[in-house]
């Protein structure tokens, strides 16, 4: 019994020993750090601060004997690494979490742990060891920091079951291509990169080896086993293939990798640089696709049916590296408006199958610029339009002219004629039809009478026509299959409206433009009628049903306001909207819609944004069917009962996955649940707040001034004025410095509390928040601003004028600052000296006895500015008196002149009871308006009466012939002065011919008008015809006798000294006012002396043969001849000489003075 006691004792104390053997092996230290396994969470942690040490094998764990327990290892903050085979063989380990501050994870750490699904590694981790994670074969998923430096061979292989890896490398890790060996399969899992680093990571070796690599936005992915790939931004809705070598051909276009987005999506191809060939039926059927970018270099082939039935692309550039083109390469590519190539030598120009483009001869062929006869020469690119310019046009037949400006993709018609009829098996006969998918402004100048038959049929792009006033006749089916117009504005405002064919137009469906006014007019007129017609920005109208539907064509939106039903429309062309149906991109259902009819807004094809309110509780059959452009959906049903119950086709043809639903908050999980909403990519309506003044301009700085904000969200809103502006600044409402919204949206009133007196702008930055203190995604905030200070300052009138008998006048000041006033004279009284705004101030003049004039200035100052008033008073006038403008005059014969009467003081009334009078009415009568008539040589008075005081004066008229009124003289040196009795306030012309004796002639160069006329006129001579011309008006009011020009006349060698007669013959003088003298002869006399003769009594001149010389002192003198040789020098004393000389002329030098002579 004691033995047997003795054997349980031992054995229980075994037990208890190995019980706590076992307990002190879930904690411990290793290195510089704590470890510690907590059995019931299945945990270890490890804490501390410093590296774990590298353990040379599994074994060496400390924590070995429950590594097969331990499902999550969790490190802490401090830990700077993670050991080599820490962790190894871990068969149950799930979860890693690393800190930060781990920087290293050593060799084999997480080797064959093959549980392990979740691993967090930090950023700042720069190595990854080799075979860290090797055999981890549950690990789907991994992020590798952007720290990491290095990774070891085989960190990641054996992780069979890798499905993605994230990186954060911005340029892509070198790596060696074992760091996946073995068995991992990389064409399997899909790369996460940095944004935009697509590219860059399929370009680069191993990482391009993966199957799909993706930003989160744009996926690149492999074509086949060639060296490219493609990838698609759904935000540019591009699709993207590079890579090096030839695409792989597609056997079927349903085998294209981007078969899903062919048909609603993709709009662009881009082509990359090394892409050496465009496979067979790489993007057949693209039907949305536009524009097409091919590489400059390197593209040699474009594969059979490469782009076939991509019916909307424009244009294409084909590169000149292309060497191939195959067939149906563009076939069915309607849109296909223009081809432009480069090859630019006929060797390098490649064959091109007949089918490869459809109907070349209405399509354009660019090329290089003098190579248009090349490509003339070859077969198919010969059937093309071939344009090696920007320009194309010619003249038509009827007289018209047409170009076509490829930059503007204009197609202008000029000049005056009709525009022919074309039948339909003639369109290619119309000399622009090459450009009918091109052309997108068509321009029909003033001159256009007719647009014939089919003339511009089928222009596939052309949005819109102007028509001018000129057209009188639209022919048949003129603008037949023109489907992209919606627009047709016309001119005419009369009742003499042309009337197009009844097939001229593609109607219904389009919106006729009319002068104001003109509406109902064109609602009277066949085919017009059948239009939708406006003459301004919206049109609209009034339901049956309660409601007001309105397009603006500004915004391209269709608006329902009211209460009531939008009707069901069995035929969609029945609608009041169906014609700018292709111009509508927003609809707006305001509140009080409660039902959406069959087919009300189908077919909207261009409807991007659709806003519905919670009041719609019905939406009927394809009511926004084949709305293909639909993005953007927005409802307002906050709970799960109110939401319609709608059949799948009431968006029919719409992929529902590519529009965005915007719920209420909170209600995303209930519209999931609901048919066809589901089918929605559903996201809550995010908060939205907007704020802006109504205008841009200050609040003015007067106090009281006010300016308004448009508020709009779709949840209520706060703003507060800030406190630094709270002394000048306020909301009008509330307590005027914070405002809460009862509603979304609100026009919200901010008014000045008083003025800004200082001369810089003040500004209040408001900012506006949601009702619960939220910010919105992007901050909300107006600048207020008043204006600054700007003093203003005037006084009027700036002139006061008092009579002598003393008054008052008032002066009006306006100012927006205090001012003051002095005067510089005592006899002025200002009723006010001083002001601090508007005001008036009453001037006070007393009586004034004096002859002359007086006068005075008032100062005014406001701050810097400043104003003065003249004063002036004037003095009492003396006794009436009245004065003719002439007190003598002399006219000619025939000839007549008004006399203006003055009266003084000059305001005087003289227009009453003037009477004239002559003394002799047989030498000059005067007329009733003061005309005075020459009619006999002699003398008359003219005197006038006039009812100032009784008053008279007269003029003494002198009547002459009319050549006594010219007088020459002589002026010296062989000149001759013109006079004439003429008056000075007139300008004239003056002409006359001299009549000289023989052997004298006019010298035009000494030949001038006075000195005080040279300023005015010119002077010409012509032969012996003398002209002078005026070139200003000049301004006087006397009739004298004044010097009008001088003229000289010269004589031949020989003549003799003496007294001549001439006469001046054919004498005009044409006044602008007065007399005017015609075709008179003035005879006058003359005298003329030899030139040269005397000078400062000094007389050299040739008589008998000889040179005679008068020497007023003993000179020095020189003879020439005139080649310049020396004759004679001779030593002379004072007096008379004689020295006889040969026949010839001599030039004669005394002292200074040369003179020529001529000895016969």
């Amino acid at each position: 019994m004691k033995k047997k006691m003795f054997t349980l004792w031992m054995t229980g104390f075994f037990l208890l020993l190995t019980t706590l053997g076992a307990a002190a092996q879930n904690s411990g230290t290793t290195g510089p750090l704590n470890w510690n396994y907590d059995a019931g969470t299945k945990t270890l942690t490890i804490t501390g601060t410093g590296d774990m040490p590298d353990f040379a094998n599994a074994d060496a764990q400390p924590w070995k004997d429950v590594r097969n327990e331990i499902e999550k290892v969790k490190i802490e903050a401090g830990v700077k690494s993670v050991g080599a085979y820490a962790f190894r063989n871990s068969a149950v380990l799930t979860s890693v979490t690393l800190p930060a501050g781990v920087q290293t994870i050593g060799e084999a750490a997480f080797n064959d742990c093959v549980a392990l699904t979740s691993v967090t590694l930090p950023e700042g981790l720069t190595t990854i060891g080799k075979y860290v994670f090797s055999g981890c074969s549950a690990l789907t998923s991994i992020t590798l920091p952007g720290s990491v430096t290095a990774i070891g061979e085989q960190a990641l292989g054996n992780c069979t079951a890798l499905t993605d890896i994230t990186v954060g490398w911005a340029t892509p890790l070198d790596i060696d291509a074992n760091v996946f060996h073995p068995s991992v399969t990389l064409q399997n899992i899909k790369l996460h990169v940095p944004a935009g680093r697509t590219k860059a990571y399929r370009g680069k070796d191993v990482w391009k080896t993966f199957g799909k690599i993706t930003d989160g936005t744009i996926t690149n992915s492999p074509l086949g086993a060639t060296q490219t790939w493609w990838e698609y931004d759904d935000a540019t809705r591009t699709l993207t293939v590079g890579g090096t070598g030839a695409m792989p051909d597609f056997a079927d276009f349903n085998d294209q990798p981007w078969k899903d987005l062919r048909e609603k999506k993709i709009k662009t191809v881009v082509i990359e640089a090394g892409v050496t060939s465009i496979g067979n039926r790489a993007f057949t059927g693209c039907d949305v696709l536009t524009s097409v970018t091919l590489p400059e270099s390197g593209l040699e082939t474009i594969g059979e049916i490469a782009f076939m039935g991509c019916e909307k692309l424009p244009s294409i550039t084909l590169p000149k590296s292309v060497t191939t083109i195959k067939e149906q390469a563009f076939y069915s590519c309607y849109a296909l408006g223009g081809v432009t190539v480069g090859w630019t030598e006929a060797g390098s120009i490649p064959n091109l199958p007949a089918s490869a483009i459809s109907y070349p001869n209405g399509k354009v062929l660019h090329v290089p610029a003098g190579t248009a006869e090349i490509y003339k020469a070859k077969d198919e690119w010969k059937k093309f339009f071939i344009m090696d310019g920007k320009t194309a046009g010619g003249n038509l037949s009827t007289g018209l002219h047409w170009a076509y400006d490829d930059e503007t993709k204009t197609l202008s018609i000029t000049g005056a004629g009709e525009i022919p009829n074309y039948n339909h098996n003639a369109l290619m006969d119309r000399p622009w039809n090459a450009f009918m998918n091109k052309v997108r402004t068509l321009t029909l100048a003033e001159g256009v009478t007719k647009i014939g038959e089919r003339a511009f049929a089928s222009f596939q792009v052309l949005p819109s026509i102007t028509l001018p006033k000129s057209v009188a006749t639209i022919g048949e089916k003129a603008f037949e299959n023109c489907h992209k117009l919606t627009d047709v504005t016309v001119p005419w405002t009369d009742n003499n409206i042309p009337i197009p064919h009844e097939q001229a137009f593609g109607l219904p469906g389009l919106v006729l433009h009319v002068p104001a006014g003109t509406v109902e007019t064109y609602k009277t007129k066949d085919v017009w009628k059948r239009f939708f017609i406006m003459d301004g920005k919206t049109a609209g109208g009034d339901l049956s049903t309660g409601l007001h539907w309105e397009f603006n064509n500004e915004t391209k939106t269709l608006s329902f306001t009211g209460q009531g039903e939008i009707p069901e429309y069995n035929n969609f062309e029945d609608r009041p909207w169906y014609a700018p149906w292709e111009k509508v991109q927003t609809v707006t259902l305001g509140e009080g819609v409660t039902k959406i009819g069959k087919q009300a807004l189908r077919e909207l094809k261009k409807m991007t944004s659709v806003t519905l309110p919670k009041s719609v509780t019905e939406i009927g059959e394809m009511a926004f069917a084949f709305s293909k452009s639909l993005t953007n959906f927005t409802v307002a049903w906050k709970d799960a009962g109110s939401i319609p119950n709608i059949q799948a086709n009431v968006f029919d043809d719409v992929t529902l996955s590519d529009v965005t639903l915007y719920v209420p908050e909170g209600m995303a999980d209930t519209y999931k649940a609901k048919n066809v909403w589901k089918d929605f990519d559903i996201q809550e309506t995010p908060p939205i707040l907007s704020a802006a003044l109504t205008d841009a301009a200050p609040m003015a700085s007067a106090a009281g001034s006010t300016k308004q904000i448009k508020v709009q969200g779709n949840k209520k809103w706060k703003a507060t004025i800030p406190a630094a502006a709270q002394a000048w600044l306020e909301f009008a409402g509330g307590d005027g410095k914070t405002i809460v919204s009862e509603s979304p949206d609100t026009m919200l009133t901010v008014k000045a509390k008083n003025a800004n007196g200082i001369t810089a702008a003040r500004t209040a930055m408001l900012d506006f928040v949601f009702e619960d203190g939220s910010s919105p995604a992007t901050p909300v905030t107006v600048a207020v601003t008043q204006a600054a200070f700007s003093p203003t300052f005037s006084v009027t009138p700036a002139t006061l004028t008092f009579t002598f008998d003393g008054e008052d006048k008032a002066l009006t000041v306006t100012a927006n600052q205090p001012w003051t006033a002095q005067c510089d004279a005592s006899w002025i009284t200002l009723s006010a000296t001083s002001g601090t705004g508007n005001g008036t101030i009453t001037v006070t003049a007393p009586a004034y006895e004096d002859e002359q004039p007086r006068t005075a200035n008032i100062f005014f100052v406001s701050g810097a500015l400043k104003e003065t008033v003249t004063v002036t008073q004037n003095p009492k006038p003396g006794p009436a008196f009245v004065a003719l403008d002439y007190t003598e005059l002399t006219l000619p014969a025939g000839a007549s002149q008004r006399l203006v009467v003055t009266a003084y003081p000059k305001d005087a009334d003289i227009n009453r009871d003037v009477k004239w009078y002559s003394s002799n009415n047989d030498i000059a009568t005067v007329s009733r308006d003061g005309t005075v008539s020459a009619l006999a040589p002699g003398r008359a008075d003219i005197t006038v009466v006039a009812n100032v005081g009784g008053q008279q004066t007269a003029c003494r008229v002198r009547v002459v012939p009319a050549e006594q009124m010219v007088s020459v003289t002589s002026g010296g040196d062989n000149t001759l002065r013109l006079a004439l009795v003429a008056p000075s306030d007139a300008d004239f012309t003056l002409s006359f011919d001299v009549d000289l004796p023989e052997g004298f002639a006019l010298d035009a160069k000494k030949t001038a008008p006075d000195a005080s006329l040279a300023a005015g006129y010119a002077v010409t001579v012509t032969g012996k015809r003398v002209e002078m011309k005026p070139n200003g008006l000049r301004s006087g009011g006397t009739m004298e006798k004044r010097n009008l020009l001088t003229f000289a006349c010269t004589a031949a060698p020989g003549t003799s000294k003496g007294s001549y007669k001439a006469a001046l013959r054919n004498f005009t003088f044409t006044p602008t006012a007065g007399y005017a003298l015609q075709n008179i002869t003035v005879p006058f006399t003359f005298t003329h002396t030899v030139a040269n003769q005397t000078i400062d009594g000094l007389r050299v001149y040739a008589a008998g043969g000889a040179l005679h010389l008068t020497l007023p002192k003993a000179e020095t003198v020189h003879i020439y001849n005139v080649v310049g040789s020396l004759v004679r020098t001779m030593n002379a004393s004072a007096g008379d000489h004689v020295l006889p000389l040969s026949s010839g002329v001599y030039v004669v030098r005394v002292g200074e003075r040369v003179t020529k002579i001529l000895i016969k």
